[in-house]
């Protein structure tokens, strides 16, 4: 066996290995990575912060025939994230997705298709320390 044909084994051994690690990574991935694509997203400014309404894809592993998230979060100036209403469909079905999201003063009110929401948010006294 001549040195030509020893080096042309040893970077088909080395091309084969990386390959094989490169494709194991990406399948361990698409079975349980975290996946998140976002759809659509609209804004509120209210008394009592941000108010964001978001459609997403998000799923865990494999996302074979998910439907999409609806979530509802607020954002108070003083930073924190919080989720008022999260949802996601079963497969084929047309709720709980959020919509027709109305703010009155201190109220927010939506719908989900199957349930209609009423949220009264009161900021409290910060306690003495």
């Amino acid at each position: 066996m001549t040195m030509r044909q020893r080096m042309l084994q040893l970077l088909t051994a080395l091309a084969a290995l990386t390959a094989g690690v490169v494709i194991g990574m990406a399948w361990q991935h698409s079975r349980t990575g975290w996946h998140s694509t976002q759809i659509d997203e609209k804004d509120w400014a209210t008394d009592f912060g941000k108010l964001k309404l978001e459609h997403v894809y998000e799923t865990v592993g494999a996302h074979f025939l998910q439907p999409a998230k609806s979530r509802l979060t607020l954002y108070p100036a003083s930073g924190e994230r919080i989720t008022l209403f999260e949802g996601q469909p079963v497969f084929q079905e047309k709720f709980p997705v959020v919509r027709n999201v109305e703010i009155d003063g201190q109220v927010v009110r939506f719908e989900d298709g199957a349930r209609a929401y009423s949220l009264k948010i009161d900021k409290l006294p910060r306690p003495a320390e």
